[in-house]
């Protein structure tokens, strides 16, 4: 039997297939906001966006490659996570 097909992905297939996402960027973030918000989980994407309806421009910035590392734990069990940041 093969397992061609059947192995496990080690990256975000949202990373792979979201059009015009550029992906994370290491180093400074240049330019002008009015808000920065710390965090890229539940609490920090609903403030940036409830900013952002509000006319504000928002930077959001995340450690991780992939936003909302908690979120992203708590939604995917542990045995199905292959890569972690």
């Amino acid at each position: 039997m093969s397992d061609k097909g059947n192995e496990m992905r080690s990256e975000s297939y949202w990373l792979d297939t979201a059009p015009g996402f550029t992906g994370a960027q290491d180093g400074a973030v240049e330019g002008q906001a009015d808000v920065l918000v710390v965090g890229g989980g539940f609490t920090g994407l609903a403030a940036a966006r409830a900013l952002a309806l509000k006319g504000a421009s928002v930077v959001v910035l995340e450690a991780g490659r992939v936003i909302g590392a908690a979120t992203a734990d708590s939604a995917i069990p542990a045995w199905l996570r292959t890569t972690r940041r």
